[in-house]
C-alpha cells in the first residue's frame, strides 16, 4: 500500500494475508509423484525427438499419459 519494504519482523496495520496463503496447509491440494512428472517429461521428450527426426508417432494427450501411468504404477498422487 505504501510501496515500502518491510523487515521480516516488521509490522504494518494495513497488511492482510491473502486467501490463498490463509488456506495453505489445509489439505485442500494434492501433490503429484515425482515419478509421474518424470514420466510425462519423458513422453514429451520422445515426441519432440520424433518430430525432429521427422518420424510420425501419435502425440498423447495428458489424459492418455495419465491413464498409461496409472495402469502401470497406480495413482499419480502421493498419499500422506
Amino acid at each position: 500500500m505504501h510501496n515500502r519494504s518491510v523487515k521480516p519482523r516488521g509490522w504494518c496495520e494495513e497488511w492482510e494475508m491473502s486467501e490463498q496463503m490463509q488456506a495453505a496447509g489445509l489439505s485442500g491440494g494434492k501433490v503429484k509423484k515425482k515419478t509421474y512428472l518424470k514420466y510425462v517429461l519423458q513422453v514429451r521428450e520422445d515426441e519432440s525427438l520424433a518430430d525432429q527426426l521427422k518420424v510420425q508417432i501419435p502425440h498423447k494427450s495428458l489424459t492418455e499419459i495419465r491413464r498409461d501411468f496409472e495402469t502401470k504404477n497406480g495413482s499419480i498422487f502421493l498419499s500422506f
